[in-house]
C-alpha cells in the first residue's frame, strides 16, 4: 500500500474514531481524533463539520467557526455549514459576515427555516427591519409552529410599523402558544383582543 492508501486508512481509523468517542459522550477525546483525520487528510469535509460542530457545543466558538470555514472552503455549497457558520458569527458579533452566511444558506437550501430565522435575527441586529420581517415570514411559513420565530416577527412589524400584520400574527401565536402571546402583549403593549377579532 502507498503512502497516499495509508494516510487515507489512517484518516478514516481516526474519524471512525472520533464518533465512537461522541457516542460514548467524550467528545474532547472525539475533537483530537477528527483532528488526527484532517492532520492526515486536510481535505476531509466531514471531519472539520464535526470538529465545528463540537466545538459549537462546548461554546468554543472561534475554533468552530474556523473549522466551519475550512469544510466551506472545500465544499462551499452545503446549507448547513453555510447557516452553522452563520450562528456562531452571528453570536460573536460578526453581524455583515454571520448575514452573508445565512443567506448563502437560504440560496442553496430555501427550504432551511433556520437559516431564514436566523437571517431575520441579524437583520433586525442591524437595524434592518423591514428586511427582517420578510425573512422571519418565510421562516414562519416554513415552520408554523416555531413560536420563537413568531414572536420575533411580531417585533419586527412593530419596529416597522406595521400594527395590522402585527395583530394578525400575535392572534395566529395565541392559538398554538399562549405563553408566547402573553409574553408579546406584556412587551410590545398589545391590547388583548378576541380571536372572532
Amino acid at each position: 500500500m502507498g503512502r497516499a492508501g495509508g494516510s487515507s486508512l489512517r484518516s478514516s481509523l481516526y474519524y471512525a474514531a472520533g464518533h465512537c468517542f461522541m457516542l460514548l459522550r467524550k467528545n474532547e477525546r472525539a475533537v483530537a481524533e477528527f483532528r488526527s483525520c484532517v492532520a492526515q487528510q486536510p481535505a476531509h469535509v466531514q471531519a472539520w463539520r464535526m470538529i465545528g460542530f463540537l466545538g459549537q457545543r462546548a461554546g468554543r466558538d472561534a475554533e468552530a467557526a474556523l473549522a466551519f470555514g475550512r469544510a466551506l472552503e472545500l465544499a462551499p455549497d452545503d446549507a448547513a455549514t453555510c447557516y452553522n457558520r452563520g450562528f456562531l458569527l452571528h453570536r460573536m458579533q460578526q453581524l455583515d459576515a454571520a448575514l452573508a452566511h445565512m443567506q448563502d444558506a437560504t440560496r442553496l437550501d430555501p427550504s432551511l427555516d433556520l437559516a431564514w430565522y436566523g437571517t431575520g435575527l441579524i437583520l433586525a441586529a442591524l437595524g434592518r427591519h423591514a428586511a427582517c420581517a420578510g425573512a422571519l415570514e418565510e421562516a414562519v411559513r416554513l415552520q408554523p409552529f416555531n413560536g420563537a420565530a413568531s414572536i420575533a416577527l411580531c417585533r419586527a412589524y412593530r419596529e416597522s410599523g406595521d400594527e395590522e400584520k402585527l395583530l394578525a400574527e400575535y392572534r395566529r401565536i395565541r392559538e398554538f402558544d399562549p405563553p408566547g402571546a402573553r409574553q408579546l402583549c406584556r412587551e410590545l403593549a398589545i391590547e388583548p383582543v378576541d380571536t372572532a377579532g
